[in-house]
């Protein structure tokens, strides 16, 4: 049987009293440090799998029509079945923990070598 820890979040408050911060209990394998800061400038492209920050926390989806002219791109939820546009500022490139370190999520390397290759 797993380890559980209890989280307390900095940004994320109880329901019943909002100067209370959130805490939840998590298995041990749910707990990992935040990822790193992406360095280089955001491209993202249509099916680029990212992180967008809304109500006090990153969500994954995936960029499903490319910036307007306002610079929103719009991202589905797969868990919730939305689709909402977000400014780049609150998008950021997902990254997957994998083997006990941060990588770049997959579709988005795969989006990257495609476009180096045209």
């Amino acid at each position: 049987m797993g380890s559980n820890y209890v989280v307390q979040y900095k940004s994320l408050v109880e329901e019943y009293d909002e100067s209370v911060p959130l805490k939840e209990t998590v298995m041990a394998d749910e707990v990992r440090p935040m990822p790193p800061e992406v360095t280089e400038a955001p491209e993202f492209h249509i099916g680029n799998r990212v992180d967008a920050y809304d109500l006090d926390g990153w969500w994954v989806g995936t960029i499903s029509s490319e910036n307007n002219v306002y610079g929103f791109h719009a991202v589905f939820f797969e868990t919730t079945g939305e689709k909402i546009s977000y400014p780049l500022w609150n998008l950021r490139v997902h990254q997957d923990w994998r083997g006990g370190k941060w990588v770049v999520s997959s579709n988005n390397k795969k989006k990257k070598r495609l476009a180096l290759l045209f």
